[in-house]
């Protein structure tokens, strides 16, 4: 008889909460400390009527990756779709996400840097670019 994904995430926050360290449940549970991590975080950014339609549910805590990314009336229409079509796959979860449109995902709250490109490197640019709107292209 095993614990919903739900059930297990409130288990190891009580655990967490009562002093056990993330590092004893992982060796507890045979697991990796991320995996405790992403069970204790499962539902940051999850809307509780989303939750609530997963608490008898076993899902990967990937999905919760997915699902955080969007609106919370979103979240609830994608969890629901997930139930009736009995897909409760990461894959499924972002193909639902890739259809969802832009105002009902959840914006970035942090700007991502580009990649490859040093601090230095974006002054240099930078500089460039001024210098060049200086100039005028025939």
């Amino acid at each position: 008889n095993r614990l919903s994904t739900i059930q297990e995430h409130f288990m190891i926050r009580r655990a967490i909460e009562r002093g056990v360290s993330m590092e004893s449940l992982a060796k507890a549970l045979s697991v990796d400390v991320s995996h405790i991590i992403k069970k204790m975080t499962l539902l940051d950014g999850i809307c509780p009527e989303a939750a609530d339609l997963l608490k008898d549910r076993q899902f990967s805590a990937e999905i919760s990756r997915v699902i955080r990314k969007m609106k919370p009336t979103r979240q609830v229409e994608c969890v629901e779709l997930m139930l009736t079509a009995n897909n409760m796959t990461v894959a499924y979860a972002e193909a639902l996400f890739a259809a969802t449109p832009q105002h009902l995902q959840v914006v970035e709250k942090r700007a991502r840097k580009p990649l490859g490109v040093t601090a230095e490197q974006m002054v240099k640019m930078e500089r460039e670019m001024g210098s060049l709107q200086g100039h005028h292209l025939p």
